[in-house]
């Protein structure tokens, strides 16, 4: 108990260090939450799968090579092989540990009202950010277009335990992943970012083309592991944002991905300018040996400003 508790308050530290800096500060408020759970769920489960050597020696081989799969397919179809041969005498050790995962997810819901929190599969949880629409104002008729280019990228990365991840880029995407493979977490995000202005005697019409795509994944082969991964996009007060969670228990696996495509245009006033910003952000926690891993991508920025002579 007192490693455990140590540890907590390791990641709790990362998290505090990195939320100052963090744009988006409700991915660092999911990350806390997640790691209070992951500490609970585990206390009630362990106990009982001691109890039931056998299995859990059994259910942790096979967790531990369906992690290693890195194609999609095959790795859904080896989540939902998993999930069905072992859903029924899992469900039984959940109630015998007092484990209902309906409550977490009640729980997350209520804290964080913009997202929705969700039981796949009995066990693991799934959360997404509910979708917000936005109707765009009427470009104004132009003339001169130029492409929007050298942004100014800005990364930061931070993990404990064996966990890692980076965050890269390039001149038309971002990409940030996070890897926990055994006790420890990972906090990884990064952008891109540019300044755009309209000149002083006309209005400007700027086009944004993006392509956002968020996945976890989340492997408890001998704990609580969780995923968690988000994409940020604005153009000046016009934000759009993706993020999902994968919340897996002891000998469970979870996964969920989002994704968008976005073509827009926004009017920029004579003399005033846009700050235009793609974050992307990657978190995971596992409180004992388990896997989980997150990416969070932006692809296919193509920007460009249109300005009358």
């Amino acid at each position: 108990m007192k490693k455990i508790t140590m540890l907590t308050a390791l990641l709790l530290l990362n998290i505090l260090l990195y939320a100052q800096r963090q744009p988006d500060a409700i991915d660092d408020q999911i990350k806390a939450k997640l790691t209070a759970i992951v500490y609970e769920v585990d206390n009630k489960l362990k106990p009982v799968f001691a109890k039931n050597e056998k299995l859990q020696s059994q259910m942790q081989q096979e967790l531990k090579v369906l992690a290693k799969i890195t194609d999609p397919k095959q790795r859904s179809t080896a989540i939902a092989a998993y999930q069905a041969k072992y859903k029924s005498s899992y469900g039984v050790l959940m109630k015998q540990a007092g484990v209902d995962m309906t409550k977490y997810a009640k729980d997350l819901n209520t804290s964080f009202p913009t997202h929705q929190f969700t039981v796949t599969n009995d066990f693991s949880v799934m959360g997404k950010l509910k979708p917000v629409s936005t109707v765009p104002p009427k470009p104004v008729t132009t003339q001169v277009t130029t492409p929007v280019a050298n942004y100014t990228f800005d990364k930061h990365t931070g993990c404990g335990g064996i966990a890692g991840g980076n965050v890269t880029s390039t001149s038309s995407s971002i990409t940030g992943t996070g890897v926990c493979a055994v006790a420890g977490g990972c906090n990884n995000y990064g952008s891109l970012s540019k300044t755009v202005s309209a000149p002083q005697q006309s209005s400007a019409v700027i086009k944004v083309a993006h392509k956002a795509k968020v996945e976890a994944f989340a492997v408890g082969i001998a704990g609580l592991a969780s995923s968690y991964a988000s994409t940020s996009c604005s153009y000046g007060t016009h934000k759009t944002t993706l993020s999902v969670t994968a919340l897996a228990p002891l000998l469970w696996v979870g996964y969920a991905e989002d994704e968008e495509t976005r073509n827009d245009s926004y009017t920029i006033e004579a003399g005033r300018s846009m700050f235009i910003y793609y974050g992307v952000y990657s978190a995971n926690v596992s409180a004992l040996p388990g896997e989980s891993n997150s990416k969070a991508t932006i692809t296919g920025i193509n920007n460009t400003i249109t300005t009358q002579l």
